[in-house]
């Protein structure tokens, strides 16, 4: 998928979803991630922690890593978009607020996927796809 913001009829900007991909760079996991940069627990959360450094850093700049990326339209707050960073054993979901800051929240595998999946970002397909790599296609052969 490319970035693509498009016109809509009454004049405002809509943001289609883009994933970027480059290789091999979903090597890095969530506790090299932790410890290289400023992120608490989130109370109440085994598995999620959010990034309290500064709030002016993007998605791609954040611990300057190079991440299996995707940019998604969010639901809930049209014009604003979701930016997710693959890692090894989870990913990062960040926010970009209207007022320029950002949120980064650290997830583990199970917590990623889930809260992508309660996002609603992308479809079924296109969410297997950002996760692992594969088309659908690709598992056809497997045995069970």
């Amino acid at each position: 998928m490319n970035t693509q913001e498009t016109s809509q009829p009454d004049g405002s900007e809509s943001i289609e979803p883009t994933l970027s991909i480059s290789s091999d760079n979903a090597h890095i996991g969530c506790a090299e991630v932790c410890s290289k940069g400023d992120w608490k627990r989130m109370d109440g959360k085994e598995i999620r922690w959010n990034w309290i450094g500064p709030k002016d850093i993007p998605l791609g700049s954040l611990l300057n890593l190079e991440l299996k990326t995707g940019r998604f339209p969010s639901v809930s707050n049209p014009g604003q978009s979701i930016h997710l960073g693959k890692l090894n054993d989870g990913g990062i979901i960040s926010y970009e607020l209207e007022n320029g800051t950002w949120l980064h929240t650290l997830n583990t595998a199970t917590s990623f996927r889930l809260k992508i999946f309660e996002l609603n970002l992308v479809s079924l397909e296109s969410l297997r796809y950002f996760l692992t790599g594969c088309e659908l296609t690709d598992f056809s052969e497997v045995e069970e």
